[in-house]
């Protein structure tokens, strides 16, 4: 038997029930992984390894056939649903199965990791994108859509103003043009030049 804490710091195995108590108590807040393989000496009893492994693996409950017992499936279905139901939509068949794709293997310890890892493939093509996730989209897309066409609008609008502004500016033009050629203001040029001394 092997205990790791972090990944690579492995704990001398060999001490003493207070020692043990000791090093339980400042690990409060950590991490441990305990290794135990199917064929070391550190379990000395088979019966040590078979309480263990009925204790800490297998599933708690089971029906006469060895699998996962229904209320251990309805436990696991409840909480998939509660990570994945703002997700996914499914029928309640679907519901079913995923479980039983995640306690296939009968080990109890994997079974936190499976609810709270993504479907697997078979499993997800039966699902579809939750409602409230699509609605969430739907609205994204459409405030996005409403921006983009504000920007639009208020452009159009900025550019008939500078055409306006330029029709404006030419009419100007035209109506003075007329004035620049009138013989009674050529005095004015004539007594400008003289007051500035250019004539």
């Amino acid at each position: 038997m092997l205990v790791k804490v972090k990944k690579k710091n492995i704990v001398d195995c060999s001490k003493s029930e207070a020692d043990w108590n000791i090093w339980l108590q400042s690990m409060h807040d950590k991490t441990v992984t305990l290794l135990i393989y199917d064929y070391e000496v550190g379990i000395g009893r088979k019966q040590d390894h078979q309480v263990f492994i009925k204790d800490c693996i297998r599933p708690a409950e089971t029906d006469r056939a060895g699998a996962v017992a229904e209320v251990s499936l309805r436990e696991i279905v409840g909480r998939l649903q509660d990570v994945w139901g703002a997700t996914y939509d499914g029928e309640a068949v679907v519901w079913r199965m995923w479980p039983n794709e995640a306690t296939r293997n009968l080990d109890r310890s994997t079974w936190d990791d499976a609810v709270l890892a993504q479907p697997p493939p078979r499993i997800l093509r039966l699902l579809r994108a939750s409602n409230s996730r699509l609605q969430k989209h739907l609205n994204h897309l459409n405030h996005s859509t409403s921006i983009a066409l504000d920007c639009v609008n208020a452009s159009i609008a900025e550019i008939e103003r500078l055409r306006q502004d330029w029709e404006a500016q030419g009419r100007r033009l035209e109506g003075r043009k007329p004035n620049l050629f009138s013989p009674d203001l050529s005095w004015i040029f004539v007594d400008v030049r003289n007051r500035t001394g250019f004539g």
